[in-house]
């Protein structure tokens, strides 16, 4: 199972969000220059059971990064369309539910002090079950 694949191919094949980013969809954070981008971690909550569980939760982080404030909430918009409250086989893997468990966060940065160089984030955070 690779909930990372599963999440990449939600993200790249949704059409709202393939429209903004392509397939600049990344595992933790890219070196790529060309915005806007999504990037995303993922970990796995321990389970106390003593029986393996049918479906494992786990926590994703996107992290949508542009530099345009317009553009980063657009892509925000599209991502949430795409994961929020969403569930199916994404990638060959099997996921219960999936569902925005934190509100977004935003940010801004300027590039090297650069106020005419600036760079728009959002963050959202999933509750994902996934089959293991």
């Amino acid at each position: 199972m690779n909930l990372g694949a599963a999440i990449h191919e939600k993200l790249c094949t949704h059409d709202a969000v393939s429209a903004i980013v392509d397939s600049r969809v990344y595992p933790i954070q890219s070196l790529d220059e060309v915005y806007p981008l999504i990037a995303y971690t993922f970990s796995r909550l321990p389970d106390n059971s003593i029986d393996a569980p049918e479906f494992v939760e786990y926590t994703v982080r996107i992290s949508m990064v542009s530099r345009s404030y317009g553009d980063t909430c657009e892509l925000g918009n599209a991502v949430i369309e795409a994961l929020d409250r969403q569930h199916g086989i994404w990638g060959g893997v099997a996921i219960r539910s999936c569902n925005l468990s934190e509100p977004t966060t935003e940010d801004a940065e300027s590039e090297d002090g650069d106020k005419n160089r600036m760079f728009y984030s959002q963050e959202q955070t999933y509750k994902v079950y996934a089959r293991p």
